[in-house]
């Protein structure tokens, strides 16, 4: 990728709530990767790869009916109401602002993921630097890495889709991002 190539990151409720509102360490929440829990990834993608507006949406919608399917095999082939995923938007971040974070502990790169017939997937990868580090010093640290990429964050860039979100999050609003 080039320093200025737009990475396109899907919001999806419920996921992007911390105590019934936006949060940012929700949005871009990391998980673990191994059993060793020294990498850590997020979902993106390549606004220059989607070739458009309308196929990152497309890509938001296949992530939110994805997670509505992992959720129908845990429970029956049921989708509770009160955790069925709503593609709502995304937010754009250029990939110069995610590689320049400085934490202690890890270092972050971008990595092409293609996955489920998406060209245009990538990783956010977080990679444990230190092994002298204890678990508290290193979830501040990833901690303070997702902040230092909320900063750089903007949009939103809604869906034009009907949203049916539950009446609990009938009144999530995304927050405009400079």
């Amino acid at each position: 990728m080039l320093d200025y190539d737009v990475i396109c990151r899907a919001a999806v409720f419920p996921r992007v709530l911390g105590n019934g509102v936006f949060d940012d360490e929700q949005f871009l929440n990391f998980a673990s990767v191994g059993k060793e829990k020294r990498v850590y990834v997020t979902s993106v993608f390549s606004e220059h790869l989607s070739r458009n507006i309308a196929n990152v949406h497309k890509f938001g919608e296949a992530v939110a009916s994805a997670g509505n399917a992992r959720l129908a095999e845990r429970n029956d082939g049921v989708v509770p109401a009160d955790k069925k995923n709503v593609y709502l938007g995304f937010y754009k971040i250029y990939y110069c602002n995610v590689v320049k974070v400085r934490i202690d502990h890890y270092a972050l790169t971008v990595r092409w993921r293609p996955e489920n017939d998406c060209e245009a997937h990538f990783q956010i990868e977080m990679w444990q630097t230190s092994t002298t580090a204890n678990s508290g010093q290193r979830r501040r640290a990833r901690t303070a890495a997702i902040l230092e990429m909320a900063k750089s964050l903007f949009g939103p860039f809604r869906s034009d889709a009907a949203i049916d979100l539950p009446s609990e999050g009938s009144d999530v609003t995304l927050p405009k991002k400079p």
